[in-house]
């Protein structure tokens, strides 16, 4: 470091007595600092270093991989490769409509709300008023009949209590839970039974097709219902069952999200 060159950087300290080139230092505290300078001369050559290939100072790149969602939708998660139909269930008492629905959310959501009711407050004396005005409100009640929701809601109420005999019912359960992804998953399970067995899930759905298209309509709801499930586990309540009940139909199909499936059965009720 020269001292006749300009220091433009050394000059920031604001430090007069400090220059380059000096034989000693004279600080502010009346203090003398002997100093030693000598010159460095860079070799004409040097020496190139090959490095040793066994050795990586740098790990290999990885490939990106696609951002996890960081909340999970059990109504919105795709169906389940290996899900199979373990059982069927027909009732005798369909809901009719009198027209079909573009979008059935607005009738699935007055389906839920009116089961609701009648599985807390069953046979109140003022069900069918408030039926009545549950489809008034969702725009349902030109659409279908108020009887047939009433009877499809008795005949359900009354083999759900014959097939599962449920030591407590509960309906529009929330949950919410991580996965080991650290994924937040949450909703609501429609209605659960706690059985003898375990936990019985029974998930509603509006659909409006045929009973030939139950099975595969069922297998399409299969990766809510394993998330429905998974949130039983996360807190030791052993999941029994899974099922989907097709409220306007008037039938029960019980999904099988595991390895082992059981032979498919048919059973018939009038």
């Amino acid at each position: 470091m020269e001292k006749d060159q300009p220091h433009p950087w050394l000059d920031l300290l604001k430090a007069n007595w400090l220059q380059p080139g000096q034989n000693q230092l004279n600080p502010p505290t009346g203090s003398v600092i002997p100093c030693r300078t000598r010159s460095l001369t860079p070799p004409e050559s040097s020496q190139k270093i090959i490095p040793d290939g066994d050795y990586l100072w740098f790990p290999q790149g990885l490939n990106r991989t696609p951002k996890l969602p960081a909340q999970i939708i059990p109504s919105a998660q795709a169906p389940i490769a290996s899900a199979k139909v373990a059982e069927t269930i027909t009732f005798g008492s369909p809901i009719q409509i009198s027209r079909r629905f573009e979008e059935d959310t607005d009738l699935g959501d007055a389906i839920h709300a009116i089961f609701a009711a009648e599985f807390t407050h069953p046979n109140h004396p003022k069900r069918a008023t408030t039926a009545e005005r549950i489809l008034k409100e969702f725009g349902c009640d030109q659409s279908v009949w108020l009887e047939d929701v009433l009877r499809a809601v008795d005949v359900f109420r009354e083999d759900v209590e014959k097939r599962f005999k449920p030591k407590q019912t509960l309906v529009e359960v929330p949950f919410s839970f991580r996965n080991p992804a650290g994924q937040l998953v949450q909703g609501f399970i429609d209605l659960l039974l706690e059985t003898a067995q375990g936990w019985v899930v029974i998930d509603y759905k509006s659909f409006q097709g045929q009973k030939s298209d139950w099975e595969a309509k069922a297998l399409s709801y299969s990766g809510q219902l394993d998330c429905y499930r998974q949130a039983l586990a996360a807190i030791n309540m052993k999941p029994e069952s899974l099922w989907v009940y097709f409220a306007l139909g008037g039938g029960l199909v019980r999904i099988d999200v595991s390895t082992t499936v059981t032979p498919t059965r048919i059973i018939g009720t009038t």
